[in-house]
């Protein structure tokens, strides 16, 4: 048979399939795709003086408690606004959520000012290498939509003297192919513990803050997103620290910032 006749036939049995009024539509799934990336290697937008501050943290279970501390302690500045803080849902390392829609939908919900990128994966013995392409990239994403991109360097396990200063150090790698803020916690914590070695800052496995951690660290975040030191803070009575430790780990955190400042700006 003629190929003609029988292309024209194929098109009119299909053309009988169905009402010719009402076309057949296909509905394709919509899901959250990653933002287009477009900042590379640019430096990142400085929103200390942006407000209301719309923040969130992409990280673990060392993020946990930031959210509802930092809150805190932006509401004891009356000049200072922070509309919404929050974690993004899941514990995933950085490169485990870079094509997590959950985490992407999470980024493109809100006009966020402020992305904190916690869970770099780095071996704590330092015997393997991982890479930190995944970082780098949402530090993009992160700009390209106008947010800055904080680095979380955590905080050193228990009776470890080398972590944070080691952490600190890869994440100043990241930063530096990739411009981003990087928030000193490591290097807070060392500091705190020179100079008050039997200060408790961690939680009973050795690994996780407690509360007095958990303040330590929020404090660094204060500073690093407005800009304004944390010793410029009142004594907040919510937290479960009395008014000289309160106002030495002001100190600490606005010395350490002093001398390491986070941001390129």
């Amino acid at each position: 048979m003629n190929k003609g006749l029988i292309l024209s036939t194929l098109l009119i049995l299909l053309s009988g399939c169905g009402s010719s009024d009402t076309p057949t539509q296909i509905e394709l799934p919509t899901e959250p795709q990653p933002p287009v990336v477009v900042n590379e290697g640019s430096a990142p937008p400085d929103n200390r003086t942006k407000q209301p501050y719309y923040i969130l943290f992409f990280g673990n279970s060392h993020t946990g408690a930031l959210p509802d501390l930092l809150t805190t302690l932006f509401n004891a500045m009356p000049e200072l606004k922070a509309e919404i803080i929050k974690k993004a849902p899941g514990s995933g390392y950085l490169s485990d959520r870079l094509n997590d829609t959950a985490s992407i939908a999470a980024i493109n919900e809100s006009p966020w000012t402020h992305i904190v990128l916690q869970a770099q994966k780095y071996s704590q013995s330092g015997g393997a290498v991982y890479p930190t392409d995944a970082a780098q990239t949402w530090i993009s994403r992160s700009k390209n939509i106008a947010a800055t991109p904080i680095l979380f360097p955590e905080h050193p396990q228990k009776n470890n003297s080398t972590e944070g200063q080691m952490l600190q150090t890869l994440h100043e790698g990241i930063a530096s192919k990739e411009p981003a803020c990087i928030a000193p916690v490591g290097l807070v914590w060392d500091e705190a513990l020179i100079q008050k070695p039997t200060i408790a800052l961690h939680d009973d496995d050795g690994n996780h803050a407690n509360q007095a951690g958990n303040f330590l660290t929020a404090l660094v975040f204060f500073e690093v997103i407005s800009g304004k030191a944390a010793t410029s803070l009142p004594f907040i009575d919510s937290i479960n620290l009395n008014n000289e430790t309160q106002q030495w780990m002001k100190q600490v955190v606005s010395s350490v910032l002093g001398a390491k400042p986070a941001c390129p700006f």
